[in-house]
């Protein structure tokens, strides 16, 4: 989910953004919905990356984390010809317009919905195969916790994407107002430094939208 600011030059951003228009119908439609109902979504550039990268991995194992009404999901199921999409979501409000989302896509790629806070859910969750493919998209204070939980069940060679990991740029500085902005820009630096010192992962970061952090697994811990 957008943090509703983008880190690079807003007239650039509206250029391409103008270059790259989203023309699918049903695409629009959770566009508006999420602009009607003030739901964060991927920023149109930072969707379109994350819908490439999948159809370049292309995954048959998905885990992503922070549903919200399904938009990122539908992304990338755009981007794979079957597969599986397993997607963790607290909000029983979210839940409800992701399953509706869900249910409205046509598509080959199966979706399973798991309910409850994401790290408690992930701690018990069981997968019976490695995930090719994670997005994360929730509380960003606790991305380094998700990323710990979830490496345990990556496949060797799986890329996990971390969103908003630039946070409106102030991970660079301590110029937000806000207590809790500079709490998670803390700890959103703490997690970046972290995963570019991660021996099992090559990691970039990728100026798109609010920041990308793409991490390549280079092994499988056993």
């Amino acid at each position: 989910m957008g943090a509703g600011e983008n880190i690079v030059n807003p007239a650039l951003v509206a250029a391409l953004q103008a270059l790259t228009p989203t023309v699918d119908p049903f695409l629009l439609y959770l566009e508006d919905y999420a602009a009607e109902h003030r739901v964060p979504i991927l920023q149109p550039e930072s969707a379109q990356l994350l819908e490439l990268l999948t159809a370049l991995k292309k995954p048959k194992r998905v885990l992503e984390i922070g549903t919200a009404i399904g938009y990122s999901a539908v992304r990338m199921a755009m981007a794979m010809e079957d597969g599986l999409i397993t997607t963790i979501e607290k909000s029983p409000e979210m839940i409800q317009k992701a399953s509706d989302t869900f249910e409205k896509l046509q598509t080959r790629v199966i979706f399973e919905q798991l309910a409850g806070d994401a790290a408690e859910v992930l701690k018990n969750h069981e997968p019976d195969a490695h995930y090719d493919l994670v997005f994360i998209d929730a509380a960003k204070s606790h991305y380094k916790t998700y990323f710990d939980l979830v490496t345990p069940m990556l496949a060797p060679g799986a890329l996990v994407i971390s969103d908003n990991v630039l946070f409106r740029g102030l991970i660079a500085s301590d110029a937000a107002a806000d207590k809790r902005y500079k709490t998670i820009a803390k700890n959103l630096k703490a997690y970046l430094t972290y995963l570019m010192a991660h021996e099992d992962f090559f990691t970039s970061l990728i100026p798109v939208g609010d920041g990308f952090a793409v991490s390549l697994y280079k092994t499988h811990s056993t």
